[in-house]
């Protein structure tokens, strides 16, 4: 890509991988657990226990979410610019 230096596509690179994942996370996340909801419904009626796996893994997803989305722009090129200037400076130390 012309006018790109190659740390800024590496660091585009890696930001398009974090929410490809997250993506896909979510996609399994909702995918399973509609069959562990319908394996719920079938096996133990009256019993729910589905949720508990909504939750708990509900709450990795938002963490994914908010270190993809939110954390990321906090942690964007200025911060990371900044960051390997701090970094360089204490080496030189």
């Amino acid at each position: 890509m012309e006018g790109v230096n190659e740390r800024d596509y590496k660091r585009a690179q890696k930001r398009v991988q974090a929410i490809k994942g997250f993506w896909g996370h979510f996609i399994t996340y909702l995918v399973v657990n509609v069959i562990l909801f319908i394996v719920d419904l079938f096996t133990t009626p009256g019993e729910w226990w589905f949720y508990w796996v909504i939750i708990g893994w509900g709450i990795a997803v938002v963490i994914n979410a908010l270190s993809v989305f939110a954390f990321g722009k906090f942690h964007g090129k200025k911060w990371e610019e900044a960051k390997i200037k701090e970094i360089l400076d204490k080496e030189k130390e």
